[in-house]
């Protein structure tokens, strides 16, 4: 499992939004983490202040359904969300203090795609592909 260290702004966004939508996917695992954070996180090459997680299209319709109740739910977590919206496909939270979390549908891409996060195990979909070019063990891409 790779261990992946979120600077101090995406670590306390991801902190604020894990309980809620894991409570609300069935779990934390049905998280996965990617986007420009996963992968300044991975290569350190860049800052990133947001953070991108994804889902199978099943489960965000799960939260889509229980939408009033999460939103309950996830204000009586935080305390700090300024809009939560859910469209078809996609969903973005904003904080009181402008931190951003979107959240979109897409199915894992890697085989083994768990990193460790903050001290939390959160499933990725970047492991493979985040990995620099000559450090793979495979150069194929899915279905290619």
């Amino acid at each position: 499992m790779a261990e992946l260290d979120l600077p101090t702004g995406p670590a306390e966004l991801l902190e604020a939004v894990l309980r809620p939508l894991g409570h609300h996917l069935g779990g934390k695992h049905h998280l996965h983490f990617g986007g420009g954070t996963a992968l300044a996180a991975r290569w350190r090459h860049r800052q990133s202040t947001d953070v991108d997680l994804f889902v199978d299209p099943a489960d965000h319709a799960r939260l889509a359904k229980g939408e009033q109740q999460f939103r309950a739910d996830f204000e009586r977590h935080t305390r700090n969300a300024r809009n939560i919206a859910i469209e078809p496909g996609f969903a973005r939270i904003v904080l009181a203090d402008g931190g951003e979390v979107s959240l979109s549908t897409s199915p894992s891409l890697t085989a083994d795609p768990v990193s460790d996060v903050c001290g939390a195990e959160v499933v990725t979909s970047i492991n493979q592909f985040a990995v620099p070019p000559e450090e793979r063990e495979d150069h194929v891409f899915p279905n290619g």
